[in-house]
């Protein structure tokens, strides 16, 4: 059973966050490298997000899944630009999952709870979780190239749940990249995919929105959806139909698409991307086969952007709100904007303070040339 970790006093000052800062300067894999530079956003404005009534920012059936692993996982900044974000921008005070390497999971527990406590006084919300035995066998055993060993672990999102009992209720999960930055409230977003995509429809959230209760995922009610369907739910790309940065599963649905994406994985071990697998399965759709339905969201300018530096440069200049994600890769865009653009635009979405701007100037460094 987790034991919660302590709360911290709320006056931390600005070198706490500083503190949770590693001058390492490595690369991570620039996983999406073939990605072209042109961009074509829907210009066509979404559905209304609508008030956050069946999503309360303090439920706990809702959790945000990372994976930084491997021989450059050492270099946490990354994911501490994502956590940042998505504390800040994203609004979000639910957990937060991330799986490591074993030998690297006490220092981001520690490091990534300095920023909670900073930002929250409260570390309590940082799951630090490593593969089990089993899954690192498997994925060894299967997978060949070192960049699919890792992305591998994108199939694993339901199974993590069960390595931590806090994570008990939840019922809604969003992988993210740690190369993506978050620009506004998630849970605006979650029921606004609720509404438009059926999002975490195989269960009545008015049944489960007690913060804090531990009720049994028992009295969670099924509606109206073909409980024989499993479903995981992913964005339009820029040049193919889906993004496999973004990734939304459902506890009560979701597991057999995993499994199948796994699958698909393993039938092609020397494939270097996993949106070729996720591919085959959309195909099996388009076919009349939906036993596991790849259900694809729209991309529009409001819930995700690559930028370019035309449109960092716009989005910082206008005063409009950031879009929900934004995911810059370094290979195709960010080694293309010019490091002060970038500086800028992240100390916006990250909301740094002067004197934080200060005191983490190492880290905005470290946020662009370590981009992925």
């Amino acid at each position: 059973t987790h034991e919660p970790a302590g709360r911290s006093s709320t006056s931390l000052d600005s070198r706490r966050l500083t503190d949770s800062i590693d001058p390492i300067q490595t690369e991570v894999d620039d996983a999406l490298a073939t990605l072209s530079e042109v961009e074509t956003i829907d210009n066509e404005d979404e559905d209304e997000e609508g008030d956050l009534g069946q999503f309360s920012v303090h439920d706990n059936d809702r959790a945000i899944y990372l994976i930084s692993m491997g021989e450059k996982a050492e270099d946490i900044s990354l994911i501490q630009r994502c956590l940042i974000s998505i504390r800040r921008k994203g609004k979000w005070r639910g957990y937060v999952i991330v799986l490591t390497n074993v030998k690297y999971q006490q220092m981001y527990q520690d490091k990534l709870g300095t920023i909670d406590s900073y930002l929250y006084g409260d570390d309590s919300h940082i799951v630090v979780l490593h593969p089990t035995m089993e899954h690192l066998q498997d994925t060894l055993a299967n997978a060949k190239r070192d960049s699919m060993k890792i992305k591998r672990f994108k199939t694993r999102a339901l199974d993590v749940l069960d390595q931590d009992s806090r994570l008990a209720d939840v019922e809604m999960l969003i992988y993210l990249d740690i190369d993506i930055v978050v620009g506004r409230d998630i849970n605006s977003f979650l029921n606004y995919a609720r509404k438009r995509y059926n999002y975490g429809a195989t269960y009545d959230h008015e049944q489960h929105n007690d913060v804090g209760n531990s009720s049994s995922n028992n009295s969670v009610t099924k509606v109206g959806v073909d409980e024989k369907e499993s479903r995981i739910y992913l964005f339009e790309d820029m040049n193919m139909p889906l993004h496999g940065g973004i990734t939304l599963v459902e506890r009560g649905s979701s597991e057999y698409c995993l499994e199948k994406w796994r699958s698909e994985q393993d039938k092609n071990p020397k494939q270097a991307y996993d949106q070729v697998a996720l591919l085959h399965i959309w195909n099996q759709n388009q076919s009349g086969d939906t036993k596991c339905r790849v259900v694809q969201m729209k991309r529009t300018k409001k819930n995700l952007v690559f930028p370019t530096e035309g449109k960092m440069r716009t989005l910082m200049e206008t005063g409009r709100s950031f879009p929900t994600f934004v995911h810059v890769t370094n290979n195709q865009r960010a080694g293309k904007i010019p490091d002060d653009v970038q500086n800028e635009f992240y100390s916006k979405v990250l909301e740094l303070t002067d004197q934080e701007r200060n005191s983490i100037s190492s880290l905005l460094g470290k946020m662009i040339k370590g981009s992925a």
